[in-house]
């Protein structure tokens, strides 16, 4: 969170969009820097007697042959399957298929426009899951997408805890170390919908189709 001069976001707990969350879903907003760190203590990873965790790749994934492109349409309409489902119930091959997913680079920033539709709720549960369950590059990345929809919506606190839950998973994590920097020099949320343009336009290439944005822009 931006120090004192350094520019100031909105506290989550009073922003347009968490004030309107409250109400229409009844959910807690949390009061203490603590209360939110606790929401993303890890856990473990699968609950299966066999789990068949494969190793995520070591890189993020931005193939752009036919065969790709493919991959990248199932991958993310996965992840929207997935988001309007509800709370979710991820199963050790669901999960190791959503954590190829987000570390799929075309698939991960086209599934960041989630944060501005009516499956923002559901979005926001999904990252926070994943953000628990998975180690490395992949908490790294969606913790991540978890510190951008917050960031987006005007909740910098929450971003922040993300953030910090991003850069020790992954250090070198490139989009958390641009949104970390940019939270901390006080850059309005409303300057992100320059990524949420270039989110949709990625939808559309995959040929999936991503709500349109009901998030007004704060900031």
């Amino acid at each position: 969170v931006p120090k004192a001069g350094a520019g100031v976001l909105a506290d989550p707990r009073t922003c347009p969009t968490a004030i309107a969350t409250a109400v229409s879903t009844g959910r807690r907003l949390l009061s203490s820097r603590s209360e939110m760190q606790q929401m993303l203590v890890p856990s473990p990873r699968c609950a299966e007697p066999v789990c068949n965790h494969l190793d995520a790749p070591n890189e993020p994934l931005d193939g752009v042959g036919a065969q790709d492109t493919a991959e990248h349409r199932r991958l993310l309409a996965l992840i929207v399957d997935r988001v309007q489902a509800g709370p979710p119930k991820l199963d050790c091959s669901t999960l190791n298929e959503l954590e190829r997913a987000i570390l799929t680079l075309p698939v991960r920033d086209a599934a960041l426009a989630l944060a501005v539709t009516d499956l923002r709720d559901g979005a926001e549960l999904l990252w926070r899951e994943l953000t628990r369950r998975l180690q490395k590059q992949g908490r790294a990345s969606a913790a991540t997408m978890l510190a951008h929809l917050h960031y987006i919506g005007g909740e910098g606190a929450y971003a922040g805890v993300a953030l910090d839950a991003a850069l020790a998973a992954d250090p070198s994590w490139s989009l958390a170390g641009l949104l970390d920097r940019a939270l901390r020099n006080g850059m309005r949320p409303n300057t992100l919908w320059e990524m949420i343009d270039d989110s949709y336009r990625a939808a559309a290439e995959l040929g999936v189709v991503i709500p349109n944005p009901t998030l007004r822009a704060v900031g």
